[in-house]
């Protein structure tokens, strides 16, 4: 113990230079809820009661940044998942990458979480990463190259606002490669995402397109977000080829939500529904909860889920209470 103690302290003071001319920034998420849930029918079906942090909220990352010249400035990030009531998918990586920002907005290189998933997607459902969430439960895609997981090994360009009176983003992913190591043939390369966001006002029109090089399969997003005084509406479609609802993969998505703040309390109401391109595989999603804002990032939530499927194993439904704490 001893030994580990003067190694890290050795390790402090000789990286303690370097900190000091950069700005350096812990951050995380500790999410934990627990929940009464039941998943399939008949044969199938279970229920089954948890504490846990099952959608992988949980994080912890350093990032740092630090201003090379006039107007270009070098930033870096690790993230890693933290379950804080279980000991399972701790540190598993998230993003992590290196690049500059300047004037011509940012580019970086490393692993991320790709266009697709973050335009529109778990930045329009207050109940992203919590068991009452529309992702994988019937109103939104799923997949790398949908609005799960992360795209490894990619260049990432993210442009300024555009725009006078109103806000243009882009941000586009190009997966380089997977594997350096000589002679192996990565399917993947070639692989790219892109997401754009305009934003006039209290509405944000958002458009996402994703195509997975290996499998030949592509997918469209189309969405729309308006705020009215303590409401906000949300409005989604998915045109999937992968990440479905299926065991295929391949359908359409359609998410609807309403949200209403008073206070401190945020009501939440969500629908959708997924058509898949076979018989016999659709879906549907519906939840009701709150979220009560102790601060900003630190919240309870309460809520129901049920997911319905023709697939009577994708059948499911939760009752949830958790907290999130964003540091």
């Amino acid at each position: 113990m001893n030994r580990t103690v003067w190694v890290l302290a050795a390790g402090l003071v000789a990286v303690a230079p370097a900190l000091c001319r950069a700005n350096v920034t812990l951050y995380g998420r500790i999410y934990a809820e627990a929940a009464k849930q039941t998943s399939g029918t008949g044969a199938t079906k279970l229920d089954a009661t948890s504490l846990d942090d099952p959608r992988n909220a949980g994080r912890i990352g350093l990032k740092v940044d630090q201003q090379v010249s006039d107007g270009l400035t070098v930033f870096g990030a690790y993230e890693f998942t933290m379950n804080a009531p279980s000991a399972t998918n701790d540190f598993q990586a998230r993003q992590s990458y290196v690049g500059l920002e300047g004037r011509f907005g940012s580019f970086a290189l490393g692993r991320f979480e790709g266009a697709y998933k973050t335009t529109g997607g778990i930045g329009f459902d207050p109940f992203a990463y919590t068991s009452l969430e529309a992702r994988d439960d019937g109103a939104m895609s799923g997949s790398n190259y949908g609005t799960n997981g992360f795209i490894s090994r990619a260049f990432q360009y993210q442009s300024p606002l555009l725009g006078s009176g109103s806000a243009i983003h882009f941000q586009g992913t190009f997966q380089y490669g997977l594997d350096s190591s000589a002679g192996v043939t990565d399917a993947d390369r070639g692989s790219y995402l892109a997401g754009l966001t305009f934003g006039y006002g209290d509405i944000d029109l958002v458009g996402a397109f994703a195509h997975d090089k290996a499998r030949g399969k592509s997918n469209t997003k189309f969405g729309v977000r308006i705020k009215s005084g303590s409401i906000t509406y949300v409005l989604q479609s998915e045109r999937v080829a992968e990440g479905g609802f299926d065991p295929v993969g391949a359908g359409k998505f359609l998410y609807g939500g309403i949200a209403y703040r008073v206070g401190r309390v945020n009501y939440v109401a969500q629908v959708g529904n997924y058509r898949s391109d076979t018989a016999n595989s659709n879906g549907s999603y519906f939840a009701v909860g709150i979220q009560y804002f102790f601060k900003s990032r630190i919240w309870l939530n309460a809520g129901y889920r049920t997911t319905q499927s023709d697939i009577n194993s994708l059948n499911s439904r939760a009752f949830v209470v958790g907290m999130n704490y964003d540091f």
